[in-house]
């Protein structure tokens, strides 16, 4: 499989399941240790950034939509628009991380997931776009190739905050370092979609 945009599809999908998948497992985790908070306030705060990640998902869509209606090319609107949310996705991240508050933490990770999850849709449309009758198989290797994303989230974070606390730190020093990993995620599917051309699979460039 030469084709570049399925391998750049696939990267965008791992390198965004990467970053989500930290959210749907460890970031409880890391508002309890890293933070202090309880369980029902570590619990609130995590689904306030569920809950912005869902917003972003139901309205990423509709975006992109009503950019292409505005007569802009499709394929270039999903381009701009998901490249330029993943990096928003990064900037408002390392803006959560300058808060001391946890709550300010947790506004800047919803609005960061928000961004990130909005880039579905124009996901999802650009699959469509170039699998042509092989969508099935095409869109289970690209959304399949995201578990490594996922894997990879789930043992770094928990191998990295173990490392630090070896070395002796504990709390927001323990954790905090490991947000640089998911920040670079962002930046790496944002520049994939600046770099994403839409070539279809049975008339490879």
């Amino acid at each position: 499989m030469v084709n570049p945009s399925v391998w750049l599809l696939s990267a965008i999908m791992i390198f965004a399941s990467f970053n989500s998948y930290f959210y749907f497992s460890w970031f409880p985790s890391y508002l309890q240790k890293g933070r202090g908070l309880s369980n029902a306030e570590a619990g609130l705060l995590a689904s306030l950034v569920l809950g912005g990640g869902a917003i972003g998902s139901l309205s990423g869509g509709l975006l992109i939509d009503r950019v292409a209606q505005l007569g802009h090319d499709p394929i270039v609107a999903r381009r701009w628009l998901c490249g330029g949310a993943f990096a928003l996705a990064a900037g408002f991240l390392v803006l959560a991380l300058t808060w001391e508050s946890a709550t300010g933490l947790a506004i800047g990770c919803a609005l960061s997931c928000l961004c990130a999850m909005s880039t579905q849709a124009g996901w999802w449309s650009s699959v469509i776009e170039i699998s042509g009758r092989h969508l099935g198989a095409l869109f289970g290797l690209m959304n399949g190739l995201g578990v490594f994303g996922a894997m990879g989230s789930q043992f770094f974070f928990g191998a990295f905050a173990d490392w630090r606390k070896a070395l002796g730190y504990a709390g927001r020093e323990q954790y905090d370092p490991a947000f640089v990993a998911y920040v670079v995620a962002l930046l790496l599917a944002a520049l994939c979609w600046a770099c994403y051309r839409s070539f279809k699979v049975e008339s490879n460039p």
